[in-house]
């Protein structure tokens, strides 16, 4: 096999091009990483309809290769992509309400597998809605 017929996984491709990967999904180009200025909390994807969606995988950069052609599916039943949303490992960068709202300004917050009470969301935010400054979480 020559390097040119080579695969890598796309979690090694956004490891390597953290900062300007372009990755197509259905059809539409969309950046695959963003870190933004220094100090800045980076995310996965572009954040178009400021959805942030909070992982927490301590050996991934954002998420495993699997979760993340899980999500996109969930993403394309609900005719969104990942340029439509900020994915946020909550394992590698501390996130707070605060933060998110400064940097993402997101206006709908849903944590998979995130602990509540460690990043400062109210607890009862557990498998339902809840409303925290104008904000819908989940």
């Amino acid at each position: 096999m020559s390097l040119n017929d080579m695969q890598l996984p796309t979690a090694l491709l956004v490891d390597f091009y953290q900062k300007n990967l372009i990755k197509e999904t259905a059809g539409i180009p969309v950046v695959a990483s963003h870190t933004g200025p220094s100090g800045a909390l980076p995310f996965l994807g572009k954040n178009l309809r400021n959805i942030a969606l909070l992982v927490r995988y301590e050996y991934d950069v954002y998420l495993p290769e699997t979760q993340l052609h899980f999500l996109t599916n969930i993403l394309a039943a609900c005719r969104l992509n990942l340029g439509d949303v900020a994915i946020v490992n909550t394992a590698k960068h501390a996130v707070t309400p605060a933060i998110l709202n400064d940097q993402l300004k997101p206006d709908y917050i849903i944590g998979f597998g995130v602990d509540a009470q460690a990043t400062g969301f109210p607890e009862e935010a557990l498998f339902k809605i809840t409303h925290l400054n104008g904000k819908q979480l989940l």
